[in-house]
């Protein structure tokens, strides 16, 4: 039926919807594009599986939160509104 992508490796048959994760992170950014794969759960090296990433060229970022700001760093804020932060492993 002529819908092998990849005819050279007998692991990868399809192509899946992937982002691209330009910083390694294995998180992705920006739009799903189609890539030859084993399968839909398995991103090639370059690709992932989901569009989180909210800093794509730095790799030591790919997650946000609303928070509110500790300006004097004691813990504690004055501040009612929330702002969207981009971090890592641990929340700053």
């Amino acid at each position: 039926d002529n819908t092998d992508c990849n005819d050279a490796d007998n692991t990868k048959h399809a192509s899946f919807p992937f982002y691209a994760d330009t910083d390694g992170d294995t998180f992705g950014a920006g739009s799903s594009v189609s890539v030859c794969a084993v399968d839909a759960n398995t991103p090639p090296t370059g690709y992932s599986s989901n569009n989180t990433d909210c800093a794509p060229a730095d790799n030591a970022k790919w997650q946000s939160a609303l928070l509110f700001v500790d300006s004097d760093g004691d813990g504690y804020t004055t501040s009612s509104t929330a702002t969207s932060v981009c971090y890592g492993a641990s929340i700053p």
